[in-house]
C-alpha cells in the first residue's frame, strides 16, 4: 500500500461522507491515503487487526479461509463500507481475508484511532454498529442458514 497525497475531494468513501462536516474534519487527522493494488491482502484471516480500511474506490472481497488454504468469498466491499469493521466486536484479529479484485484508493485508520473515534464520535459510532451486523458470524448463520464456516483458529466467520 502506497500513501499519497489526498485529493481535494477526499475521502469519497459513503460511510465517511454520510457523516455530518465537523464530525468528518475530527477524524481527517486519523486516516492515512493509501492505493491498493490488485490481488494484495489488506488483512489476513487471524492476522491481528491492526487498521480499517475505508474505501474510495475499487473492490475488495472478504474471503473466508478454511483449514485447508481453500477460500469461498462471503462478500465484496466497494466505497459504501469497509474492511476490518470486526474491530466495532472487540474483534482482536481478523476474521476474513480481505483480499482486493478490482485496485483503488482509501483511506487508512489505525486499530487505535478507530478505537478513540468510536468512544468519542457518537455520529461515527452509530454509522459503524448497523455497517458490521453482516459481518457478525450469528447475522450470517441467520441470513444464510446452513453449514458454518470456521476460520483456521476455529472462530466462526460465517456459514454456507
Amino acid at each position: 500500500m502506497a500513501a499519497m497525497s489526498p485529493p481535494s475531494n477526499w475521502p469519497r468513501n459513503r460511510l465517511l461522507r454520510a457523516l455530518p462536516a465537523r464530525n468528518l474534519k475530527q477524524l481527517l487527522p486519523e486516516l492515512e491515503h493509501i492505493r491498493y493494488q490488485r490481488e494484495q491482502v489488506l488483512l489476513d484471516a487471524d492476522s491481528s487487526l491492526d487498521s480499517i480500511f475505508f474505501l474510495d474506490s475499487g473492490v475488495v472481497s472478504a474471503m473466508a479461509v478454511y483449514s485447508d488454504g481453500g477460500t469461498i468469498e462471503m462478500a465484496t466491499i466497494g466505497r459504501e463500507g469497509c474492511a476490518g469493521v470486526q474491530a466495532v466486536f472487540g474483534a482482536k484479529n481478523s476474521s476474513a481475508r480481505f483480499f482486493v479484485q478490482i485496485p483503488g484508493s482509501g483511506a487508512k485508520m489505525s486499530r487505535a484511532a478507530f478505537n478513540r473515534v468510536m468512544g468519542s464520535v457518537p455520529p461515527f459510532r452509530n454509522l459503524m454498529y448497523p455497517t458490521s451486523t453482516p459481518f457478525s458470524s450469528k447475522s450470517w448463520c441467520r441470513q444464510r442458514a446452513t453449514v458454518p464456516i470456521v476460520s483456521r483458529s476455529g472462530s466462526r466467520v460465517g456459514c454456507l
